[in-house]
């Protein structure tokens, strides 16, 4: 190795640096090592000024909220495909009600929710855009798709009247 390096670099012993090293005084008697022409390195601050307390009455609002949104969710999947499965509405009913998270349940995943939100210190700056965009998602997914596709059918079906009626005439 020693050779292939001295190969490289003519005139220069193995291992030597490319960039010479000058101590600078540290206040503290101590030399630091920092390379010649270049700013020393400045120290980081460990806790950013101005971050504001964890604020637990909006860590569970968006909790409340989010599990809300799961559970709505559940529901609209399974009755969804229940729907779709079966074609009986109150069967569809039925299976999206048992997906519900049950007080006990719901009670236990909040207090966890707020608990982990300021264990990992969460940003709730965001909060109202997450609030907006999850009930924004699961409205959508809950009310727009099932009316757009009751829709197509609604549509297709007055088509084939049309055409019923048509080739009646």
């Amino acid at each position: 190795m020693d050779q292939f390096l001295a190969e490289k670099r003519p005139g220069k012993p193995a291992g030597s640096p490319s960039r010479k090293l000058s101590p600078s005084p540290l206040g503290n008697g101590q030399a630091d090592a920092s390379v010649e022409g270049e700013a020393p390195p400045v120290p980081l601050e460990l806790v950013p000024e101005g971050q504001p307390a964890f604020d637990e009455k909006t860590a569970q609002q968006v909790v409340e909220i989010a599990v809300g949104l799961l559970n709505d969710a559940a529901s609209a999947i399974v009755r969804a495909i229940a729907k779709k499965e079966t074609g009986d509405e109150a069967l569809a009913d039925e299976a999206a009600e048992s997906v519900r998270m049950d007080d006990k349940i719901a009670t236990t995943v909040k207090a966890g929710g707020v608990a982990c939100c300021k264990k990992y210190s969460v940003n709730l700056a965001y909060a109202p855009e997450f609030m907006l965009f999850g009930g924004l998602v699961v409205w959508a997914g809950g009310v727009v798709g099932p009316s757009v596709k009751a829709l197509r059918a609604k549509g297709a079906e007055l088509r084939a009247e049309a055409e019923k009626e048509k080739k009646a005439a």
